[in-house]
């Protein structure tokens, strides 16, 4: 059995030795995509010969082109879990499936499957290394024939470093209560960077310093922290691909009691006089208020100024003092106050 190319009547093949019944085959090789192609055959028994009506085909177009979208081939400064995209067509109209290697080893990274012609196929390539040069490629197939991409490279993203040289150092003691935070900060990739600083108590935001240069200082300014109080603090910082967290670092704030600046003294009055004595103290943070524990007899101002409030029998009052500052740090004193008659009587005729 002889098969023949139509029209052209070239010979494409023979199958010798048919049984009747059974199927013959020859191969047809090096036909070109997307392309009609008639063939008949010529049955021959030895003694007589028929030949077939023509039959037709066309031949499969490959998958045409494979265009890379995302890595573009190159580029730095790449997420260690990158999408890998690219955009397939196929001059049938067929699906595709698109799988994605690794170019160093052949390894398969995964892949997409029922991909329209036109469309783009996408796959994460998780957990690489950072600061690394990788390679890969796509084998796109549409059933019958497949294509393969030319090869395209990246390299990944450095994270920042860890920052250093903290303000204020860590377990430090007596610290302002407007303070400024500070850390060293530096990138492999001299990326600009952005800086969060947060309260470790409930991982508030303080604040952000952004578009920090690599080797550089990141600051920020806290506004009145309590006196005497244990602040603990963090650091993210972001390169716009990879952040990077710092330690925990801690520091108490000053402590200022308010003191007398003349301590207060026991107080003589006469019978039938009001008491008029004046206390004063200091702290850096102000004094905000005056006390005295027995209200019944005597007034204090915000200024410290002790007045009686009305005329005291003879006798001794045990008045204890107090100066206040805005945390409720306090300085307090006790001093008596003598009421003596020292007056003999006059006669009125």
């Amino acid at each position: 059995m002889s098969f023949y190319e139509a029209p052209g009547d070239v010979l494409i093949g023979t199958h010798s030795g048919v049984v009747s019944g059974t199927t013959a085959s020859v191969p047809w090789i090096n036909l070109v995509d997307g392309t009609t192609y008639n063939w008949y055959v010529v049955i021959f028994d030895g003694v007589t010969s028929t030949t077939s009506s023509s039959w037709s085909f066309t031949t499969n177009f490959a998958p045409s082109t494979i265009i890379n979208i995302s890595p573009e081939d190159e580029t730095t400064r790449i997420t260690t879990s990158p999408t890998l995209r690219v955009n397939v067509s196929d001059l049938d109209g067929d699906s595709m499936n698109v799988s994605f290697y690794n170019d160093f080893d052949n390894i398969l990274i995964g892949i997409y499957t029922n991909v329209p012609s036109g469309q783009t196929a996408s796959i994460i390539w998780n957990n690489l290394s950072e600061g690394t040069l990788y390679s890969w490629y796509a084998i796109v197939n549409d059933g019958l024939v497949s294509t393969t991409s030319t090869t395209w490279i990246f390299t990944t993203n450095y994270a920042p470093d860890s920052p250093s040289a903290p303000l204020p150092l860590n377990d430090a003691t007596n610290i302002s209560l407007n303070p400024i935070l500070s850390v060293n900060i530096s990138d492999p990739d001299n990326d600009i960077m952005n800086v969060s600083f947060y309260d470790a108590t409930d991982n508030s935001l303080i604040g952000i310093d952004t578009g920090v240069v690599s080797g550089s200082k990141a600051s920020i300014y806290l506004l009145e922290l309590a006196e005497g109080i244990s602040c603990s603090w963090y650091v993210i910082i972001d390169d716009g691909l990879t952040s990077t967290n710092s330690s925990l670092w801690t520091f108490t704030t000053f402590l200022d009691i308010p003191l007398w600046i003349q301590t207060p003294t026991n107080q003589i009055i006469e019978y039938g006089s009001f008491l008029n004595y004046n206390v004063n103290a200091f702290d850096f943070s102000g004094i905000v208020r005056y006390w005295v524990n027995n209200s019944l007899y005597f007034n204090i101002d915000n200024n410290g100024n002790i007045i009686g409030s009305s005329y005291l029998a003879v006798g001794n009052y045990i008045l204890e003092i107090g100066a206040y500052d805005p945390f409720d740090n306090n300085c307090s004193a006790l001093i008596i106050i003598t009421v003596k008659d020292t007056i003999s009587p006059t006669w009125d005729f």
